[in-house]
């Protein structure tokens, strides 16, 4: 939450921007290189309910939430219902224990369709100068999902990559709370003035549409897959708002980036309770105990 405050009070920090593709890499490297992860074993754990339940929620909020809103404040709802799982969510999916094969899986997948879904999206409920395009989102989003994990693929398979591959994994796990603080403090500090801007009745139409959004969001994929270890939650609730930050303030202007900077509170919230609850107060993970 200090992040997050951060963020707001200080916009100089969006001169951050450009790091965060490269900072993100690195954390979900490091990631992949300390489970190690199989191609095979994360291709087994895609959630084939993904996505008509994505779909399902995506109708809700192009049908019926975002019609409380107005302007660009309903343009960035809309791409916030439709953003993919968080390409920080193997992260949290590590620390707390999840089943992060199945977290990986989804999250490769969802985001390499975005592209599609995300242009159905402003097809169907924006206008048709939005300025949304398939190719722009997809090379913003591809090599970010993709090149982590053959990087730590190659890094265990190629003996002369084991050690630095081992030291920087070791290095961004001392580091990864500092650099994951440094994402969401540029993010937050993108969208700050139109924030900051908000009356009182935009603030609380926002917020309550958003917080629907999150919970149904959250409760839906904890429902769905009772037994990852909180990965279901993971993989609904946890969304890509860097991506849809972007896309916000490059096709739509600052006001559509609202919507999923809330998103992004509310998320952060949540994940700092699975975090904490779910490792029994100590962060330790749970499944890690039982495993031992």
């Amino acid at each position: 939450m200090l992040s997050i405050l951060a963020g707001l009070v200080f916009p100089f920090l969006t001169i951050m921007k450009p790091a965060l593709p490269w900072l993100l890499g690195l954390l979900l490297f490091a990631a992949y290189m300390r489970e190690g992860l199989s191609v095979r074993g994360v291709l087994k754990k895609i959630s084939i309910s993904y996505i008509p339940v994505s779909i399902l929620l995506m109708l809700l909020a192009g049908t019926f939430l975002s019609g409380f809103l107005e302007g660009p404040f309903k343009a960035g709802f809309i791409m916030a219902s439709f953003t993919p799982p968080a390409l920080g969510a193997p992260v949290v999916a590590a620390i707390i224990g999840a089943d992060l094969e199945m977290v990986v899986g989804n999250v490769l997948v969802m985001n390499l369709l975005a592209p599609f879904y995300m242009a159905l999206a402003a097809f169907m409920w924006l206008p048709a100068d939005a300025g949304i395009g398939a190719a722009e989102v997809f090379v913003c989003i591809a090599p970010i999902a993709i090149l982590p994990l053959l990087t730590a693929l190659i890094f265990r398979k190629v003996t002369i990559f084991l050690k630095p591959g081992q030291f920087i994994t070791s290095l961004t796990g001392k580091m990864g709370p500092w650099i994951l603080s440094i994402v969401v403090m540029t993010a937050v500090s993108s969208a700050a003035v139109w924030l900051r801007a908000l009356n009182v009745r935009e603030l609380l139409l926002n917020v309550s549409m958003v917080g629907v959004l999150v919970t149904i969001s959250y409760v839906f994929g904890a429902l769905l897959h009772r037994k990852s270890c909180g990965a279901g939650a993971l993989i609904f609730g946890h969304r890509n708002s860097g991506l849809t930050i972007y896309l916000a303030l490059a096709s739509f202007g600052g006001g559509a980036t609202v919507p999923m900077v809330i998103y992004m509170i509310f998320h952060h919230m949540i994940n700092s309770f699975l975090m904490f609850f779910a490792c029994g107060g100590s962060f330790v993970p749970p499944c890690a105990v039982e495993e031992s």
